[in-house]
C-alpha cells in the first residue's frame, strides 16, 4: 500500500503541476518561442535560452511559483485531511501478550 500510495502521489503532484504550468505559460505574452508544449517546455528552459528575454524569464518565474505553490497546497490540504482522519480513528487494543499483572500495592 505504501508504494502505491507513493505512486499515486507523485502521479497526482505532478499532474497538479503540469497542468498549472500549462494553465499559467499560456498568459504570459511571448511564451510561443517555447514551441508547442509550452508547459512542459519550462522543464527545459536551457534549450531556449537564446530566444528568452530577461522580462519573459520573469514571468516564466512567476508561473513556476504558483504552480508550485499550488502543488504545496494541495499536499498540505490532503496532510490535514489524513491527520483528521487520524484523529477520529478508534483506538483498539493489539493482539498479542497481555500485559504483565502488577503485584497489588500494599
Amino acid at each position: 500500500f505504501r508504494l502505491m500510495g507513493g505512486a499515486f502521489g507523485v502521479a497526482l503532484f505532478s499532474s497538479i503541476l503540469v497542468g498549472a504550468f500549462n494553465g499559467g505559460v499560456v498568459m504570459v505574452p511571448g511564451h510561443e518561442v517555447l514551441g508547442d508544449n509550452p508547459g512542459l517546455a519550462l522543464f527545459h528552459l536551457d534549450e531556449h535560452r537564446a530566444h528568452l528575454t530577461p522580462a519573459l524569464l520573469g514571468s516564466l518565474a512567476g508561473v513556476v511559483d504558483h504552480a508550485f505553490t499550488r502543488v504545496f497546497l494541495a499536499a498540505a490540504l490532503i496532510s490535514a485531511l489524513a491527520a483528521l482522519g487520524a484523529l477520529l480513528l478508534k483506538e483498539a487494543p493489539l493482539r498479542g501478550r497481555d500485559a504483565p499483572e502488577r503485584a497489588p500495592a500494599e
